[in-house]
């Protein structure tokens, strides 16, 4: 199946019945993969954002997106992934990784030259360690990162400024109470509303990695069907870019 995909780099600009559509893609994309979320929610977290959308197309229906916003913590530009969703009969077979790969790429191009200065930072929370490795093979720091794990999957806690960001991301999130532990910024009770979400056994997004799936088990729980993610942050340089240009490139095509 030939995937298309569909960028808007602010949704709020996008003319009013496109953007309706586009907004009614999105919250069937995510009643799909997650469950309904309210218009006032998906709104104050996209729309009023002012949103960078990266949409995923087969067959000329829309089965997966990226959203990204522009925030400041600690002083600093992070470029925060909202969310990334694909709907069910699509999942498992690349198509969130591509969609991240594809936003980053998109990240570094509108960045050009502020990482000809200094790096990108880019923070996301996510349950799956796919997505997380994925993002640690391309940057030049990351945490929590799997490829620094010892042989039973320990990594050291989060530096200073790295654990002070991790928290004001729960503090500016619709559930600020959710705990946060420093080794392996891990973030627990994030489904207790949701708990269909949580990873079963068939659906666990193991990595080819053995390594990486001994640490995803030590901290979120793989297979236990424990309620806990990660905080995440990455930096990306240059050489971070030359990394994703050869993959970022291709059309991609899943059957």
């Amino acid at each position: 199946m030939n995937i298309e995909f569909e960028f808007y780099r602010n949704i709020s600009s996008v003319e009013n019945k496109k953007r309706a559509a586009l907004m009614t893609a999105i919250e069937h994309i995510l009643s799909d993969a997650w469950g309904s979320f309210s218009e006032p929610f998906l709104e104050s977290h996209i729309e009023k954002n002012k949103s960078w959308v990266l949409f995923a197309k087969a067959s000329g229906e829309y089965v997966g997106f990226c959203s990204m916003s522009v925030k400041r913590i600690r002083g600093k530009k992070v470029h925060y992934i909202e969310f990334l969703a694909v709907k069910k009969e699509m999942q498992n077979n690349g198509l969130g990784g591509v969609l991240s790969r594809k936003m980053f790429a998109r990240i570094f191009f509108y960045n050009f030259l502020f990482l000809l200065r200094k790096p990108l930072e880019v923070m996301f929370i996510t349950p799956n360690v796919r997505v997380l490795a994925n993002a640690a093979q391309y940057a030049d720091r990351a945490y929590p990162d799997p490829r620094s794990a010892d042989g039973e999957g320990g990594i050291a806690p989060a530096d200073e400024m790295t654990w002070k960001m991790a928290n004001d991301v729960i503090k500016m999130s619709s559930d600020p109470w959710r705990t946060l532990d420093r080794e392996g910024l891990v973030l627990h009770h994030s489904y207790k509303e949701t708990p269909w979400l949580i990873y079963r056994d068939e659906t666990i997004p193991w990595h080819s990695d053995e390594n990486i799936n001994i640490f995803a088990r030590r901290y979120l729980g793989y297979g236990k069907g424990e309620d806990k993610e990660f905080v995440v942050r990455v930096r990306f340089t240059l050489r971070s870019l030359v990394r994703h240009l050869f993959r970022t490139s291709k059309k991609i095509s899943i059957s």
